[in-house]
């Protein structure tokens, strides 16, 4: 009764309970860490040598790397954007960062994976302003000088629009 006065507190603790063996009991409490170090055995080998395995964190770093020294580039450019699009793009260099946060485990792979989800947006940022930049030096004005003051666009036009 009185755990279930403490709330959530009592609830945990009920569970708690139920899952250690009995007084006298044949069960044994395994307090070697055995079960602790395996569940964390891939996060471990992540970042260290685990069963003559090298860390698995090392091919992400290097990928890391690659991308930072070309972000370090196009950030010291003056017209970032452009820098990027004379890149050719980040994304050969995101995928790396997004296939290396693959084979991590969590929380590792999701850090990774939106360090590459940022970083590819920014080349989309890129390339959608040179888009809208060539729809306004381009397209914009065409459509203009096609639509503007033609009807239906204009109801009271008596010039009507090419089809």
């Amino acid at each position: 009764k009185l755990l279930g006065k403490l709330g959530k507190l009592g609830k945990v603790v009920k569970t708690g309970a139920k899952l250690l063996p009995r007084a006298g009991s044949a069960d044994e409490v395994d307090l070697t860490g055995s079960l602790v170090a395996e569940h964390f055995k891939r996060l471990k080998g992540a970042i260290a040598e685990v069963d003559g395995q090298p860390p698995a964190l090392d091919a992400a770093v290097v990928a890391l790397t690659a991308l930072s020294n070309v972000l370090q580039t196009v950030t010291a450019n003056p017209d970032p954007q452009d820098a990027i699009k004379k890149q050719g793009g980040l994304a050969e260099l995101t995928g790396a960062v997004a296939r290396q946060a693959q084979i991590l485990p969590d929380p590792i792979d999701d850090w990774l994976g939106g360090i590459a989800g940022d970083t590819s947006g920014l080349t989309q940022k890129a390339v959608t302003n040179e888009l809208n930049a060539i729809w306004r030096a381009d397209i914009l004005p065409f459509c203009q000088a096609a639509l503007n003051d033609r009807y239906p666009f204009s109801p009271e036009s008596a010039v009507d629009v090419n089809v």
